[in-house]
């Protein structure tokens, strides 16, 4: 087995001594609160480009935002608060008068401008000039500039109470805002009425404030619209709550009970594309709607009793729990579930990142399960947030919260993969990055977190080929702290291997004591990247003749502070020495001699001699084995003789053919293109062998039944002609184990494409 020498690091990693830690840890990076000696709440959280930070919400009293104290101008006021990506203050506004004001929620565009709506009382100039409310609470829709100047802003409503509760933008500027409205309102398109004591809103502007299109939705009870968002292609998603009858575009549906929750997608001209709706008897209602990259959907919200979200039915183990379910872009179920105790818990926000991760924040109260294990409130409501994987496997959940009630109200993610909180909390809490004590009944709460936990993740072990077996290559996700903004940030990664492991696998993310017996085996410098490669020596080579051979291996995040390193849970792999050794040369025969030339393979074994009458290999009859470069045959008889080299570990090569008439060697069998797996069915591993008819690049894929690529093997590696073999896990790249079902391998070469149906069962 090859082996290499290492650079020395230091001490920490060449001899780690204590346990991984029991869970996944979000990566904190920086967290602040603003308050004063009232009520103050965070509603609304958004990012740009650049990784800059807008938060809306409500103020009472006296607040400094960054720029000096200011004062509300009555009961509650509007505030807009700008943060560079390292949380340091930009710019901030405030708007109100002597009523109530709030902002809601915010969205920015691809320019840097910023959206917000939410609803005031009064009179009220958020920078263009006073808008007058009709009675009651209005809807205000505004737009500023990257610099915080005002460009336009809209108010909206009728003497009853109106509220503005989502906005998002699309890819155009366009910004699109739902709430509630009462009686008779005009969103620029003309009077529409409600149905009932409030009824949905969704209105679409251009970049310019000019009304684009608006439609109203509703029963003869309470419905809202509490989030909305757009996809890649304009499309409109938006969620809440209705009661008794409502027509979302596809014809009327029924309420099951107090409150259902809807889900509607429209086309960016507002047409009807699918709606579902889903309830019980109790109050479901759905707060949040997210998108990612492929136009999946997710929603979170709550509901009671029990509730098919299209996945089977959920049952809530308290008053309200909360859900979490993904839809495919035509509305088919992909994934849903539940999470809640005894008490009520809601899921307030759902926000997704470049990879399809989806994050969520929301309140629980006493035990809850999020899927890394209970979380227990410290006292009232508590905060959480959790990140799951595009097919649902949880990734990583926290709590944070005092003895007093605290709410994590709106999620956003950066391009980096980081994620933002807002909301707000009293007392004393520890969101990461040590305690913040609140100034009042309930603080502004801003926090950033790395999306990936502070352990790196293993997400492949996959053997190296043409290297006679002896080496894998470790592929892991980076830790959180790989961030320039991380306080304490990760400079290298360094390999381990268990030397004393027995040869069987460890399941994918199982834990082990790092104590004495483990080496480092390979390092790379930590510059960012969003994923790592290793090469790395194994133990010792699986081959055919004694099985596979499975090395224990982990990776450690390490800093330039000797205490401080986060390390992966441990994972197994295994080498194959899957390179047989080559065709022997010079086969001659003469007067019943064979001879040939001595085999360069290193771990070259023996020679093989073969007879056939017939020109086929298959059909030959092994005459006798030799470790020499000649046999005598006169007593075997053949018309073609066929000679094969073994290695040590069982490989044989292929064969090179004498037809005794001529007696000249002739030209050695070739090589196909071709791919294969053993077992098949498995669970949930299984050695992909492929062959490679000539020297060239070559990628081997696994793709889903339908058709989308779960794993990558090997990406247009530059390959010899022969066989080779390596191991999938039976996990995705994004290190979410695969489900059952059907799978295809499939591998490229020199424009040819060849497949291998397989069947992972579980």
């Amino acid at each position: 087995m090859k082996r290499f020498a290492l650079p020395l690091l230091c001490i920490l990693l060449l001899a780690p001594q204590v346990p991984p830690a029991a869970a996944a840890t979000p990566a904190h990076l920086w967290s602040q609160r603003l308050g004063g000696t009232d009520n103050d709440s965070g509603f609304g959280i958004a990012t740009d480009a650049s990784g800059n930070v807008y938060f809306t919400g409500a103020f009472e009293g006296t607040v400094d935002f960054g720029d000096g104290p200011v004062m509300s101008a009555g009961l509650t006021d509007v505030f807009l608060v700008k943060y560079d990506a390292a949380g340091t203050y930009l710019w901030s506004q405030a708007f109100g008068d002597p009523g109530f004001e709030s902002g809601i929620s915010v969205a920015t565009d691809a320019s840097g401008n910023v959206f917000m709506t939410g609803y005031f009382d009064g009179t009220v100039n958020f920078g263009g000039g006073p808008l007058v409310s009709a009675g009651g609470y209005d809807i205000f829709v505004a737009k500023y500039g990257p610099d915080g100047t005002h460009l336009w802003s809209q108010g909206f409503g009728d003497f009853d109470d109106d509220m503005g509760y989502a906005v998002a933008t699309d890819a155009s500027g366009n910004v699109i805002v739902t709430g509630h409205f009462s009686e008779v309102v005009d969103f620029g398109g003309g009077p529409l009425v409600s149905n009932g004591f409030s009824d949905i809103f969704v209105a679409k502007y251009s970049p310019t404030g000019t009304h684009l299109w608006s439609q109203a939705f509703g029963g003869t009870n309470f419905d809202d619209g509490n989030s909305v968002a757009t996809d890649a292609s304009g499309n409109v998603f938006v969620t809440g709550s209705f009661w008794s009858v409502a027509d979302f575009g596809g014809g009327p549906v029924l309420s099951a009970g107090f409150n259902d929750i809807f889900v509607a997608k429209y086309s960016p001209l507002g047409a009807h594309l699918w709606s579902q709706t889903f309830g019980n008897g109790g109050s479901d209602v759905g707060r949040s709607v997210a998108t990612d990259a492929s136009g999946n959907v997710f929603v979170t919200g709550h509901f009671s009793g029990t509730v098919d979200f299209g996945g089977g039915p959920l049952v809530s183990a308290g008053s309200n729990d909360i859900v979490l379910a993904g839809y495919s872009p035509t509305g088919t179920h992909l994934w849903s579930r539940r999470f809640g105790g005894t008490s009520s818990d809601s899921g307030n926000s759902v926000a997704t990142d470049a990879s399809g991760n989806v994050f969520m924040t929301g309140i629980f109260r006493g035990t809850v399960d999020f899927g890394g294990g209970p979380l227990v409130s410290a006292g009232d409501y508590d905060i959480v947030i959790a990140r799951y994987g595009p097919t649902g496997t949880h990734r990583w959940s926290r709590r944070f919260g005092s003895n007093g009630p605290d709410n994590g109200r709106s999620l956003a993610t950066t391009a980096s993969g980081n994620v933002l909180l807002t909301g707000d909390f009293g007392g004393t809490v520890d969101f990461g990055g040590g305690p913040l004590v609140s100034a009042g009944s309930g603080d502004i709460l801003v926090t950033r977190y790395a999306g990936n936990p502070l352990e790196p993740v293993i997400t492949s072990i996959a053997d190296i080929g043409n290297d006679q077996g002896g080496k894998v290559k470790i592929r892991f996700e980076r830790s959180g702290a790989d961030d320039a903004l991380a306080g304490t940030p990760v400079t290298r990664y360094a390999a381990f291997r268990r030397d004393d492991a027995p040869p069987a696998a460890v399941a994918p993310g199982e834990r082990v004591l790092l104590e004495d017996g483990w080496t480092q085996v390979g390092w790379v410098d930590a510059f960012g990247n969003s994923t790592y490669g290793i090469d790395v020596p194994t133990i010792g080579d699986s081959t055919q003749a004694l099985g596979q051979y499975y090395s224990t291996f982990l990776i450690r995040a390490a800093t330039n502070v000797p205490t401080v390193y986060f390390d992966s849970p441990a994972d197994s792999g295994y080498s194959i020495d899957n390179l047989a050794p080559g065709v022997p040369g010079g086969l001659l025969y003469n007067s019943g001699v064979l001879s040939w030339n001595e085999s360069p393979a290193a771990d070259f074994d023996y020679f093989t001699v073969y007879g056939a009458n017939v020109d086929d290999f298959g059909s030959a009859t092994i005459v006798d084995y030799t470790i020499g470069t000649g046999m005598d045959v006169t007593a075997s008889p053949w018309v073609y003789y066929f000679v094969t080299a073994t290695d040590f570990s069982g490989n044989e090569g292929l064969p090179v053919k004498v037809n005794t008439a001529s007696g000249v060697g002739g030209t050695p069998q070739s090589y196909v293109l071709s791919v294969s797996n053993y077992p098949n069915p498995f669970n949930p591993r299984t050695t992909v062998s492929y062959t490679v008819p000539s020297r060239g690049n070559v990628t081997v894929a696994i793709y889903d039944a339908r058709g989308a690529r779960v794993a990558t093997l090997v990406e247009n590696e530059s390959r010899e002609a022969g066989a080779y073999r390596m191991e999938w896990n039976g996990r995705t790249d994004a290190s979410v184990a695969a489900s059952s079902g059907v799978y295809f391998a499939r591998i490229e070469h020199a424009g040819l494409v060849r497949t291998k149906k397989m069947v992972l069962l579980k």
